[in-house]
C-alpha cells in the first residue's frame, strides 16, 4: 500500500459517506475559502451561523535525498518537517493524516459553496460520464453562469434542464446547481504517456475533447448571479 493509499484510507475514515465542500466567505470584503466534510443537507442552513468541520491536513515538505546501501549510492526522496495546514489536500505521498475543526461562519458572509471533484476512482464511477451524449441526457444542457463575487465577475460551467433551471433562478437565496467538471489529458500533444486531471476551469472549446465529465453540487445566491448564456454546438 502506497502512502497516498494510507492517506486516502484515513480522509474516507474520518469523514465516512461526507462529501468534501470548498466553502468561500468574505471578511472585510476579503474572499477566504475553507474546505468542510457535510452531507448534503447540512447546507441547507437558515440560521444566522451555519456550523461545518474544517479539514486540516498533515503535510511534510518533500525533499531529495542520497541513499547508500550495499555499496550503492542512489537518489530518492522523503517528507519531513510535517506540519497541519488549514487547508485539505488531496491525498498524496505528501499527506500522513488529517483532523476536523469546528467553526461558524455567518451566512450572510458566505459568497459561494462547490462541491471538491472526487479523487477516488471508485467512488467516482456513478458520477463519471465520457460523452456528451451521456452528459446531456434527457433536455439538460450546458451553460455558462456568470456571478460576482466582492465585486468581481467569475464565471462557471453547469449543466441542468432549462425548465428546472428557470424554476431555480426565480428563487430567492441560496440555490443548487449542477457545476461541470471535466478531465482533459495535461500530455495530449504526446503520444506515448498521458495524464489526465480534473478541472473546473476552462474553455467551451475544451468541453467536446474531454475524456470524461463529472458533475458537482454549487450553492450560490440567486442576487449574485449576473446572467447565464446557453453554450450551443455541444
Amino acid at each position: 500500500m502506497t502512502n497516498k493509499d494510507k492517506s486516502t484510507e484515513k480522509i474516507r475514515e474520518l469523514i465516512g459517506t461526507k462529501k468534501v465542500y470548498r466553502v468561500y466567505y468574505t471578511i472585510s470584503e476579503e474572499l477566504h475559502c475553507i474546505y468542510v466534510a457535510a452531507y448534503d443537507e447540512e447546507l441547507n442552513n437558515s440560521e444566522n451561523l451555519m456550523a461545518f468541520n474544517k479539514i486540516e491536513s498533515y503535510v511534510g515538505k518533500h525533499i531529495y535525498i542520497t541513499v547508500s546501501e550495499r555499496g550503492s549510492t542512489y537518489p530518492s526522496e522523503d517528507y519531513v518537517d510535517f506540519e497541519w495546514q488549514d487547508d485539505f489536500q488531496e491525498p498524496d505521498d505528501s499527506v500522513k493524516d488529517y483532523r476536523l475543526r469546528f467553526v461558524k461562519i455567518p451566512i450572510k458572509n458566505i459568497e459561494f459553496i462547490e462541491e471538491q471533484a472526487r479523487w477516488e476512482q471508485q467512488r467516482m464511477e456513478s458520477q463519471v460520464v465520457h460523452t456528451l451524449s451521456d452528459l446531456l441526457k434527457g433536455n439538460k444542457k450546458i451553460y455558462q453562469i456568470n456571478y460576482f463575487v466582492t465585486d468581481k465577475l467569475r464565471s462557471t460551467y453547469i449543466i441542468d434542464d432549462p425548465n428546472v433551471l428557470d424554476i431555480k433562478l426565480t428563487k430567492s437565496g441560496f440555490i443548487d446547481l449542477n457545476k461541470l467538471n471535466i478531465e482533459i489529458d495535461l500530455m495530449k500533444d504526446n503520444k506515448i504517456r498521458s495524464c489526465y486531471q480534473w478541472f473546473d476551469k476552462f474553455e467551451d472549446s475544451e468541453i467536446r475533447r474531454a475524456r470524461s465529465y463529472q458533475v458537482t453540487q454549487f450553492k450560490i445566491r440567486v442576487c449574485d448571479i449576473k446572467n447565464v448564456s446557453e453554450i450551443r454546438g455541444m
